[in-house]
């Protein structure tokens, strides 16, 4: 308990006393975490909609395949995109996305995607089917009365949007095999995190675990900030 108060202390004076590395880790979590829910979002929000505005055949198995992708292992899409991005194998290899920060946002959204097209499914089907009705009845065309099921379940998609942020924020795998941890680069809380606890060095592991646990807390409060909108 001793080491865990002394590494506390250690990294609370770290993280308010100036340094410059913490914050700069901090901000490239956050940049990567950002870009992978926009990604999520242009790609996942459309999926989400369709699967749950529209039944056509195949919807159940496409259902299913977005459902086994949101638990997709991350050393598997992690090792995906290296493999795109490889220098010597890869197909993007021209660009230079191996060990950026654009690239792990890239990895990091096509793993959100899933998760939030599945969130904004399960969102959408939660409207009661009398708001699409009545909104015909009322003379709306199809287009017009489905996007009043999507305000409807608006709530439900800002959820799915944070949720996303929190897991990718936390992701470790992909942080570590797209970006490399490389130092004033691509080093994120997570990975630096996982760097300095097998190094016996407690101080900026905590202080970056304590930044990553207010993230997630506001997170989180955000959320059920949401939620207590919905029932109001």
């Amino acid at each position: 308990m001793e080491v865990l108060f002394k590494g506390i202390w250690e990294g609370l004076k770290l993280l308010f006393g100036g340094g410059n590395e913490i914050w700069l880790i901090v901000g490239v979590s956050l940049r990567a975490a950002l870009g992978g829910v926009l990604l999520a979002a242009v790609f996942g929000i459309p999926i989400g909609l369709l699967l749950g505005l529209r039944d056509f055949r195949g919807r159940r198995a496409c259902v299913l395949i977005v459902n086994t992708l949101v638990g997709l292992p991350t050393v598997v899409i992690g090792l995906l995109f290296f493999c795109l991005f490889s220098n010597r194998i890869g197909i993007f290899s021209g660009f230079n996305l191996l060990y950026s920060v654009t690239g792990m946002a890239i990895a990091l959204g096509f793993l959100g995607a899933p998760l939030v097209a599945s969130m904004v499914n399960a969102a959408v089907r939660a409207v009661d089917p009398a708001v699409y009705m009545t909104a015909l009845t009322l003379g709306a065309p199809p287009v017009r009365a489905s996007m009043k099921i999507v305000s409807e379940s608006w709530y439900g998609i800002m959820a799915a949007l944070i949720i996303a942020f929190g897991r990718l924020v936390s992701e470790v795998g992909i942080a570590a095999m797209i970006g490399g941890n490389i130092r004033w680069r691509t080093r994120t809380m997570t990975t630096y995190i996982a760097l300095e606890t097998d190094k016996g060095e407690f101080g900026y592991a905590i202080a970056l675990g304590v930044v990553l646990l207010a993230v997630v807390l506001v997170l989180n409060v955000g959320f059920m900030w949401l939620q207590s909108r919905r029932k109001s």
